[in-house]
């Protein structure tokens, strides 16, 4: 065997099985591991130019593989946009509008992202007529924090002609006052009337954004990660950042299939992309479909109604609509990816496949549900039969989990994002935080599913929580999996990538609290050091 580049040694690397097990050193060379045993055995590796880094005891996992998120979006937020996620009154937001008002060329737009009503002091959404008040030269657009709805001021009302008159378009819903007039509020397909107006960041500010939202993923141990929805510009600033080598976490890319403005999947497909076509840095994954809305704008489809508004959601795409298009992509060699958080939502996405199934086989394609948030017994079982994979946002749980409680009825609270229940049935289920919507901290779901606890201590009822070790595969092998990225990722064995994380905590056996604070001291992509906090 040829010398290694480079030896950890002296560290506690995990390597999964029915028990966790761990080994005290692993060798690397062009990138990859080669070997993973004791001290002295990598030692044998060793020869007079090969680097050497002893870890003091410290934990090493494989990185995190984050199946759904969007940092494309959320780069943004870092860099150009309103960040409105720590806002905890309408007055805050306001404040901020107003600031980025003050220093805004007339009639330039002002972005942000992030608000949640549930956590403002005001109990309600801000709406045209709080905008105007601090921005009237300015069209305004913020997008609430689980993406689903956006508020807007008069002026970019005015700009997408969104008026009394405006019929809500399929699939959307324009809100309005008691006299019909739009209070600034659109929902779902909605949103799509304003954001065709919007101009497009710059290929300079997108990429900016991605350079940014790698920092911060890299910093909670993500090696590499599903950018879910994306758009023709940020495809090109993906590929130019690949392409200048700026990349330095692993991406695929899930192209839009029904929601935004220029649904490019069809695209994709007329000119022959297939699931994988790419490298081992940016790569295609599929398509999404989005079949429901979100809980939190209680416009996911349920089977119950929503405790507050006393409705049921609605379906964006129903089965009807899914059939002919997961047929048309499944024959094409490329994967769906379906949005579904309610009940109803879940279930008619697994009928649709079910029947889709029954012309062509898809249980190869490893068909994606994403989300999952309520579940039936029935469905679960389905899920299996029919060899879907899920990628369920459990950080929801944590972050969402106090919200959610008020708006959907106790007695499906066993159903709200359930984790065992796929595992005891061999359901390969992944774990995703759908940044911006959550913190893209894997601590949050691997908290969440150990104890079903959200932020406030309230625990969600159910045998649905799992082991740590559990927990991580589906940040590992599981994430991995889904992805047919199985061969090259997922646990640290030979001839996989060397992208690891190394943990000064003892993730195996700190208390789950302690989860929460858990962070890298430093993470490899590739063999490459691409964060390090390391005192």
């Amino acid at each position: 065997m040829k010398e290694a580049d480079l030896l950890l040694l002296g560290g506690r690397i995990y390597t999964p099985g029915d028990k966790a097990t761990f080994q005290e050193g692993l060798g690397i060379r062009d990138g990859r591991i080669i070997a993973v045993g004791t001290n002295s055995e990598m030692e044998s590796l060793g020869g007079r130019e090969t680097k050497r880094i002893h870890l003091g005891g410290k934990l090493v996992l494989p990185g995190f593989r984050e199946t759904h998120l969007h940092p494309a979006s959320a780069g943004l937020l870092r860099t150009s946009w309103i960040d409105c996620n720590g806002s905890r009154s309408i007055e805050a937001i306001l404040k901020a509008v107003e600031t980025k008002a003050a220093t805004a060329r007339p009639s330039a737009w002002i972005r942000g992202q992030g608000y949640d009503e549930s956590r403002l002091s005001e109990g309600r959404a801000p709406n045209r007529w709080d905008l105007d008040r601090v921005a009237p030269r300015n069209p305004v657009a913020i997008t609430k924090r689980d993406g689903h709805v956006m508020v807007v001021n008069s002026m970019a009302l005015d700009l997408a002609r969104i008026d009394r008159e405006t019929p809500d378009p399929s699939g959307g819903l324009i809100y309005r006052n008691s006299d019909g007039v739009p209070n600034g509020i659109l929902g779902e397909k909605a949103k799509a009337l304003v954001e065709g107006v919007i101009p497009k960041p710059t290929l300079e500010e997108q990429k900016e954004g991605i350079r940014s939202a790698q920092r911060l993923l890299v910093s909670y141990g993500i090696t590499s990660y599903d950018e879910a929805l994306v758009t023709r510009g940020e495809i090109q600033a993906y590929q130019e950042l690949r392409k200048e080598g700026q990349l330095i976490l692993r991406v695929g890319l899930i192209l839009s299939g029904n929601f935004v403005e220029e649904p490019i999947a069809a695209d994709a497909m007329r000119a022959g992309f297939t699931t994988g076509f790419g490298d081992s840095w940016l790569s295609f994954k599929g398509i999404k479909l989005i079949a429901d809305g979100s809980m939190a704008s209680e416009t996911a489809a349920t089977y119950d109604s929503y405790t507050k508004s006393g409705g049921k959601g609605k379906m964006i795409l129903a089965r009807e609509d899914l059939v002919p298009l997961i047929r048309t992509y499944v024959q094409a060699g490329i994967r769906p990816c379906i949005h579904a958080i309610g009940d109803r939502a879940v279930d008619e996405v697994v009928s649709a496949i079910s029947e889709v199934n029954r012309t062509i086989s898809t249980q190869e394609s490893r068909v994606r549900i994403e989300h999952c948030g309520l579940v039936t017994k029935e469905a679960l079982e389905n899920i299996k039969s029919l060899n879907v994979m899920v990628s369920s946002t459990y950080s929801l749980l944590y972050i969402a989990g106090d919200n959610h409680r008020d708006l959907i009825p106790s007695k499906v609270f066993n159903q709200y994002y359930p984790c065992r229940s796929y595992f005891d049935r061999g359901i390969v289920v992944a774990s995703n935080s759908d940044w911006p919507s959550t913190p893209p901290n894997p601590m949050l779901s691997i908290y969440a599913v150990m104890t079903r606890m959200t932020e406030k201590g309230f625990r969600y009822p159910g045998n649905e929580t799992v082991s740590i070790q559990e927990a991580l595969r589906m940040f590992h092998e599981n994430a991995a999996y889904v992805d047919f990225e199985e061969d090259r990722m997922g646990s640290l064995s030979p001839g996989k990538f060397a992208d690891l994380a190394v943990f000064a905590d003892d993730l195996f056996t700190i208390e789950p609290k302690e989860l929460l604070n858990a962070k890298p001291v430093m993470v490899m992509v590739g063999g490459e050091v691409v964060y390090s906090d390391l005192s």
